[in-house]
């Protein structure tokens, strides 16, 4: 027996379905354009690849391939967000001037409806550009890193680094770390010996028509140093002749007198920097933990004696190599009073005479100190 019930809950379904499949039909559904729909042409196109010419100065007039302008109400030109002034138009480019104060960067129209169209960089060339004349040839073959100019005459540059050659000098004398040049990079005699072979020289000073110079280094010239020496005008270390205590001075009088640096500091480490300290006294900052001296009184040639201090980071010595034991020191202790937990790369010294060292450190004598810190005349 059939039930009503279910025939009549049939119908309605039925007729359910066939409302929403017309309602359907009926419904326009608008679409997007699509990641891919293509976009108008635009107003204006610049279709060279680069101006005409490539580069420029500021008052150079420049030209650009460009369509589209003759379109157009009115527009502003810019050369890197800076205004050129528009001296010439044709049915396919544009002439501008390169105007004050723009930079590298790529041109744009501006139209009077506020639509930016952009084009292709310009090389702005600047006042400043290699000099051809010259005359350092091949540079030296390792990285400079100290330079002195006297600026007197016609000048000379003392330069100091880690290099074996200077412009292919080497053939003719030995150039090891140190070289002398004009002021037009011609190379210079110079009476260096062997300089400081296999170290670095990484700062200058001079004082006095002489040269103190720093860095890593364990012998310059024929002479066994450590760290900082002091040499003539003529790149020659400065010297003197001690007297010792010669126990056979009939078989061997030689033996009597030596010839040694006139500077009698030796500093165990990396020099990074050397400034003046007043008085005739000098400063070293740097990586360095051990300062050393000769007794030359009671010694034999080849045997010293020698008076070592421990003195981290900075010392002050006058012109002799004596230590300044007012300078970073603690008489209590014996060596200097503070230390860094890091590196020195770099200082200067303010027209006051305070030093500010900077480097890989994060404190100074336990004190906060962010890679910058600074000493007082003192040391402190």
């Amino acid at each position: 027996m059939i039930n009503k019930n279910s025939i009549l809950n049939f119908f309605v379904q039925i007729v359910l379905i066939a409302s929403v499949l017309l309602g359907g039909c009926n419904k326009t559904t608008e679409l997007g354009a699509g990641p891919y729909f293509k976009a108008p042409n635009p107003t204006v196109q610049f279709y060279g690849k680069t101006p005409l010419p490539a580069d420029g100065k500021v008052g150079d007039k420049i030209t650009y391939e460009v369509r589209g302008l003759d379109k157009l109400k009115g527009y502003t030109f810019y050369i890197n967000q800076v205004k050129a002034e528009i001296i010439a138009t044709k049915d396919s480019t544009i002439t501008v001037i390169i105007p004050e104060g723009t930079s590298s960067g790529p041109a744009s129209i501006l139209t009077s409806d506020g639509q930016y169209y952009y084009g292709p960089v310009l090389k702005i060339d600047g006042k400043v550009s290699i000099d051809r004349t010259f005359k350092a040839g091949m540079g030296t073959n390792g990285p400079i890193y100290s330079a002195y100019y006297n600026g007197a005459g016609n000048g000379l540059y003392l330069l100091g680094g880690n290099f074996t050659d200077y412009n292919n000098q080497s053939a003719a004398g030995k150039v090891n770390s140190i070289v002398k040049i004009s002021s037009d990079g011609t190379f210079l005699n110079y009476s260096a010996g062997k300089g400081s072979l296999g170290g670095t020289i990484s700062t200058i000073l001079p004082v006095s028509g002489q040269f103190y110079l720093g860095g890593i280094m364990s012998s310059y010239g024929a002479h066994s140093i450590d760290g900082v020496t002091r040499v003539n005008d003529d790149c020659s270390i400065d010297t003197m002749e001690v007297e010792l205590v010669n126990p056979n001075p009939t078989d061997h009088p030689e033996n009597t007198i030596d010839t040694v640096p006139t500077l009698n500091a030796y500093l165990s480490g990396w020099v990074t920097k050397l400034f003046t300290g007043g008085n005739d006294h000098i400063i070293a900052v740097g990586n360095f933990s051990l300062y050393s001296s000769y007794f030359y009184e009671r010694s034999q040639k080849g045997i010293y004696y020698i008076d070592r201090t421990r003195m981290d980071n900075f010392v002050r010595f006058d012109s002799d190599g004596m230590l300044d034991s007012s300078f970073n020191f603690d008489p209590q202790t014996g060596m200097s009073k503070r230390n860094l937990n890091g590196n020195i790369s770099d200082g200067i010294q303010l027209p006051n005479g305070q030093i500010i060292f900077v480097g890989s450190f994060t404190s100074f004598n336990g004190a906060p100190a962010p890679k910058i810190a600074s000493l007082t005349e003192d040391g402190d």
